[in-house]
């Protein structure tokens, strides 16, 4: 049984909201311009979709031989003086420090949707992830719909695709990825 957790109404920096969730072990919990968002608990198919998507990174870093680190529901990533939020599923170098709550150089974000984040993971969030200069790619995965909208970075600005099945290259870092792998626990 939890215990419930009184999320403070004052707006916080970074520092003091760690702080604050390391005393109040609140769960998956955002800043967001200063303020503490409590995140939604999961359905199962969001967390199954979630954890093939961090496993198809995992068997793609080891099978490609790059040096790299997929981590899903961990660390956090800042995209502000007052914000910080926790990706789905991240792809990183491999962390300079293993006690750090932040990701240090994220290059791949994925958001899963969900009837209450839709419309925060496709604009806050897409601003925010490429306010950060090391983030390459930002996948906005529908496992509804079994897709998956693809923003990367490049020299002239973004661009998008939307992908439902097939192979999915993510360059940088070079990591080559079957979209149909996402889902493959929901068939």
């Amino acid at each position: 049984m939890s215990i419930a957790v009184d999320i403070p109404t004052e707006r916080m920096s970074i520092e003091q909201f760690i702080a604050w969730a390391e005393q109040a072990d609140p769960g998956r919990c955002e800043l967001v311009d200063g303020r503490v968002v409590k995140l939604s608990p999961e359905r199962a198919r969001h967390w199954s979709v979630k954890q093939c998507i961090w496993l198809a990174f995992r068997e793609a870093i080891r099978s490609q031989g790059l040096d790299a680190y997929a981590a899903v529901d961990g660390p956090s990533i800042a995209t502000g003086p007052r914000k910080m939020r926790q990706p789905d599923v991240i792809l990183q170098s491999r962390p300079s420090d293993w006690d750090s709550v932040f990701s240090d150089h994220p290059i791949i974000v994925v958001e899963l949707i969900s009837p209450s984040t839709g419309k925060t993971d496709a604009v806050a969030k897409f601003e925010e992830y490429f306010s950060v200069e090391t983030i390459q790619h930002y996948l906005i995965v529908d496992p509804d719909q079994r897709s998956v909208v693809h923003h990367a970075k490049g020299s002239n600005g973004w661009r998008t695709q939307i992908i439902h099945e097939g192979t999915l290259l993510l360059d940088p870092p070079g990591l080559t990825v079957n979209v149909d792998t996402f889902f493959e626990e929901l068939n």
